[in-house]
């Protein structure tokens, strides 16, 4: 409304401009149009707040139901399944992760045909509420099924796909790839920071210790409880919090080949030289890659910390806030470092060039951190190696997964923006959440693989090795892009 008024004062200025005469009439229109320019700007920095508002709260559901879990889901599944928590350890993170794929894939086509992208998003809130319920009640003398264990993540899954959609809300609510660009680094910022807050709460809710007919709260679902009902929250606030952009209709599947690969595609003016259409691709595999990676140090996080170490849920919950404040903090500083340093301008070519540097450099810093964490796998000793009491290993195995994780905040802000700006507008809406799908591919395969190769007797360091190789190879996708 306001910016309506605002377009009819301007209008009615403009012809008293063209029909005024004296110098008396000219400054007071001169002043006039002053007062609605700062209208306008205050206005404009009201909407660009309530837009980082809403993009930082969306980053919340993905980053609890990331981290929440994690530290506690093999005591849960030993109280289940004793015995088989690596197994079953893969199976929950495949279940879940080849569900968000699926939902991930439909989201955009969801919201472009209800016309809404704020009501998707808080229905993907309202599945991950259910599942951590589902999840958090599967331990025995409740449910008691391993089968409710994988559904409550399953749904969970569903819930995630609320991050690809997050995509799309961002190009829809920042129109320039400087302000996009922005928002990507808060989402992910922003969800790194959900998650120190989701360890928080474990570790806070670790010290429950009552039955509820029966029942025992504990350490083991406690937190996901805790993350239910924080959720259930801020669902609540995104009703009042978020805005509600309009994307255009849905295209069938042919129109957006047909438009993504068209002769008319755009073309962006970078200095790489490979063609357009083969960008959007490259990119999308730079997301499953960097997923691929951290999902396989996620993987052993646990299974080293538990199974080796030996360390409480507690400990591991401690272990995990000073992880994610460490690579948090060092992403931030050193892109703006890097900023300071590569840009040029705030043209979008410049952008560009920016985010592949980025990309380029965070990769290396993710090499180095599964090396550190390969030699530190082979020098701790047996699968027994609980033993050990050399509290140093533990600590360097920490900077080998801190050095992942901040090459994964800075990939998870200039991966897309890259693919944004090789995607025309009117293909967002849709495309923009195929992020989600390559992403939610890298955490369905990682456990599988991961787990396959952990089981056999190459063991992790073949496993680890592995995530290292790709994470090479992300290098040179970075600089053909």
């Amino acid at each position: 409304m306001i910016e309506q008024s605002n377009q009819r004062q301007a209008a009615t200025v403009a012809q008293s401009l063209a029909g005024t005469r004296s110098e008396t009439d000219i400054e007071n229109n001169k002043e006039l149009i002053k007062e609605i320019s700062i209208d306008e700007f205050q206005e404009s920095e009201k909407d660009s707040l309530i837009s980082v508002l809403g993009v930082v709260l969306i980053s919340a559901q993905f980053s609890l139901d990331t981290t929440t879990y994690l530290t506690s889901v093999i005591s849960l599944i030993n109280s289940i399944k004793p015995d088989r928590e690596a197994h079953y350890l893969y199976v929950t993170q495949a279940v879940s992760a080849a569900v968000q794929v699926i939902a991930s894939f439909l989201v955009g086509y969801i919201a472009s045909y209800c016309r809404s992208v704020k009501y998707v998003l808080i229905i993907c809130f309202l599945f991950s509420v259910t599942g951590n319920m589902v999840y958090s009640s599967s331990g025995v003398k409740a449910l008691d099924s391993i089968g409710a264990l994988i559904g409550g993540r399953a749904l969970t899954g569903i819930g995630s796909a609320s991050a690809a959609l997050a995509y799309s809300y961002i190009v829809l609510v920042a129109k320039s790839s400087e302000r996009s660009y922005k928002y990507f680094k808060i989402f992910r910022a922003s969800g790194a920071i959900f998650m120190t807050i989701g360890q928080i709460l474990s570790i806070a809710l670790s010290y429950c210790n009552f039955y509820i007919k029966g029942y025992k709260i504990n350490s083991s679902n406690a937190p996901t409880y805790g993350a239910a009902f924080l959720i259930f929250l801020l669902s609540i606030a995104l009703v009042f919090i978020l805005e509600n952009p309009r994307p255009k209709a849905p295209l069938s599947p042919l129109a957006i080949v047909k438009r993504l690969y068209g002769t008319n595609h755009r073309t962006n003016q970078s200095a790489s030289s490979i063609s357009t259409r083969v960008k959007p691709v490259l990119i999308l595999l730079n997301g499953f890659i960097s997923t691929f990676v951290i999902a396989s140090q996620m993987y052993f996080l646990p299974i080293f910390y538990s199974l080796r170490v030996g360390w409480s849920d507690r400990n591991q919950s401690i272990n995990c806030i000073i992880i994610l404040v460490v690579s948090t903090v060092l992403s931030i500083v050193y892109q703006n470092f890097l900023k300071s340093c590569l840009r040029t301008s705030n043209t979008s070519n410049a952008i560009y060039f920016e985010n592949r540097i980025m990309g380029i450099i965070s990769n290396f810093m993710a090499i180095i951190g599964m090396a550190i964490m390969l030699a530190i796998w082979k020098a701790y000793g047996s699968h027994n190696g609980r033993s050990n009491k050399n509290f140093g290993f533990p600590v360097a195995f920490s900077i080998g997964i801190t050095l992942g994780f901040t090459g994964y905040n800075t990939q998870a802000g200039c991966i897309p923006s890259l693919f944004k700006s090789v995607v025309k507008p009117e293909l967002q809406v849709v495309i923009m959440p195929f992020l989600g799908i390559s992403t939610g591919i890298g955490k369905l395969l990682a456990p599988i693989i991961i787990g396959a190769i952990y089981a056999s007797p190459a063991g992790a360091p073949m496993g680890i090795g592995l995530a290292l190789i790709c994470g090479t190879f992300a290098i040179a996708l970075f600089y053909v892009i």
